[in-house]
């Protein structure tokens, strides 16, 4: 195990299990979605750690991003629900890790964006993530 897939299936379990996330998306959290995915949905986006040693505790910040996809034809209103949804759902959320302890998990960016395939909103939410290890 890592601490990266650690915070991943963290955060996974907290999206699936969150009413406020489950109301609008179901349990359709996705880290890899095919093209058969139902819409809307949350998948996995692109994630980085970078080392964050202190005297003698190995410790990383990661940074995560969480991505909101809608093809509602109401304009942006429902991949904002889903982006506040995720937002209150993870900011300052603790979670408890068996590789690794999570310092500080905070939202640092919550947007809403047109896609550029058409009919399609996108809806981002980046984590940074403060970890050091066990």
């Amino acid at each position: 195990m890592s601490i990266s897939t650690d915070i991943q299936t963290a955060i996974f379990e907290r999206l699936t299990s969150a009413i406020s996330v489950t109301a609008l998306v179901g349990q359709r959290v996705y880290d890899a979605p095919d093209k058969d995915s139902v819409w809307p949905y949350i998948s996995f986006g692109p994630s980085d750690q970078v080392p964050d040693d202190i005297l003698c505790i190995e410790g990383q910040t990661h940074s995560l991003q969480i991505d909101a996809w809608s093809k509602a034809t109401d304009g942006q209103r429902e991949a904002k629900l889903i982006v506040d949804a995720v937002r209150k759902a993870l900011h300052l959320y603790p979670i408890d890790l068996g590789a690794g302890a999570v310092l500080v998990m905070r939202v640092i960016i919550a947007r809403v964006l047109p896609d550029p395939a058409t009919g399609v909103t996108h809806g981002v939410v980046a984590l940074e993530i403060e970890a050091e290890e066990a």
